[in-house]
């Protein structure tokens, strides 16, 4: 019978034993998991800011590129030649500059008829251009122009331009346009510096895509994916959860630009972010187990010692 009572006394204080040591252990692993979590929460807006930066300063760039055509535009439209109407004399200089933008020169008269395309050549038919909307907008405001994506007429290829209206006596007489193909503008994205696997990508207005750092032949062209094309109508700048079109879930910023009205997108790798925090919540979770392994065996030990004492 005292057998019995003294090992029945024995069970509790075994409990409250390993209780100890469980109340000791358990809270500091909560304590380190929510310190993780909070780090990588602000870690995580670090991130996302530098993301913003980097769409913001890809997106200067190519404002810097649509402003250096519309800066040759300017020059273009005030030589003489032109405001005298010598449109002959007036296309050697326009071929010139449109070879030395990689790209060409299109005149049209003050309702938006091509008047020639130094890509077609003097005094070749010149189809009216598919930027005709931005060409009137550009007459019509007296305001320089940046066109949306469009395609060519005659070679089917993706082209954009800068549209600038040549004011003449107060009134818009003419309108220039500088059109290059659409790869150019992935060629601004060459010189950067970004991580290989980040993905980098311009939109125009419509939200379609002008350039790539990877894969532009499969998407030039194509619309933003739904989720982040709902959001960009929301707000100008963001950065949000997505996937980009190769299936990579993604942390996704982009920034509107005010000047073109042209998007930046940039898409990093939701692993690139999340995989060092994922690695320490499972370094934490393994040595918390062995911790808690480790204190209950020593549990055990201490009250077999303090039977035998007994």
């Amino acid at each position: 019978m005292g057998m019995r009572i003294f090992s029945q006394r024995q069970r509790p204080f075994n409990f409250y034993v390993i209780l100890v040591i469980a109340c000791c252990l358990v809270p500091a692993l909560v304590l380190g998991v929510y310190t993780m979590i909070t780090f990588h929460a602000q870690e995580r807006q670090v991130s996302e800011r530098q993301i913003l930066g980097v769409a913001r300063a890809v997106s200067s760039t190519v404002d810097r590129s649509l402003e250096a055509s519309l800066s040759a535009l300017s020059v273009l439209s005030i030589l003489q030649t032109l405001r005298d109407g010598d449109i002959a004399g007036f296309y050697t200089s326009a071929e010139q500059v449109g070879r030395q933008h990689r790209g060409w020169i299109v005149l049209c008269d003050k309702d938006s008829e091509p008047l020639f395309n130094t890509r077609e050549g003097y005094g070749a038919p010149v189809p009216r251009m598919i930027t005709n909307v931005s060409i009137i907008e550009a007459l019509k405001t007296g305001k320089p122009q940046i066109s949306n994506l469009f395609v060519n007429q005659s070679t089917g290829g993706y082209q954009i331009s800068a549209i600038l209206p040549v004011i003449v006596e107060g009134q818009a007489r003419y309108s220039l346009s500088l059109t290059v193909p659409a790869q150019e503008i992935s060629t601004l994205l060459d010189g950067r510096r970004i991580a290989s696997d980040w993905t980098v990508t311009v939109l125009d207005r419509a939200g379609k895509v002008i350039g790539r750092n990877h894969g532009l032949t499969d998407r030039l062209g194509q619309p933003v994916g739904s989720l982040l094309a709902a959001r960009m109508k929301e707000t100008d700048e963001a950065v949000v959860e997505a996937a980009i079109p190769e299936g990579t879930p993604t942390y996704t910023g982009f920034t509107r630009s005010a000047f073109s009205g042209w998007s930046v997108v940039i898409a990093v790798p939701r692993n690139d972010l999340d995989k060092p925090f994922y690695d320490s919540l499972e370094r934490v979770a393994i040595s918390g187990i062995v911790l808690l392994c480790a204190g209950l065996a020593a549990a055990l030990a201490i009250s077999r010692n303090m039977r035998r004492s007994m």
